[in-house]
């Protein structure tokens, strides 16, 4: 994964562009239970975008916004 900054303009709020990367990877594991305790799904995604915008004045107003495309998913 790999998240590039960039700022607006004429605030005082960071700006990160969160995007696919050759190095990195995006996954998430997904543990089961009942039945299925102690098994474990590995979900990777390929083609996701996203951006960070990150006030440090207020963080409570900071937020995340990420986008996967659920056709590139290989579980």
């Amino acid at each position: 994964m790999l998240v590039v900054p960039w700022f607006a303009r004429g605030q005082n709020v960071s700006v990160y562009e969160i995007r696919p990367s050759p190095e990195g990877r995006f996954t998430l594991e997904v543990y089961k239970t009942g039945l299925w305790k102690g098994r474990k799904h590995l979900f990777l995604f390929r083609d996701y975008r996203g951006t960070i915008h990150f006030d440090p004045a207020s963080p409570e107003k900071s937020s995340v916004r990420l986008t996967v495309a659920g056709a590139s998913t290989v579980c």
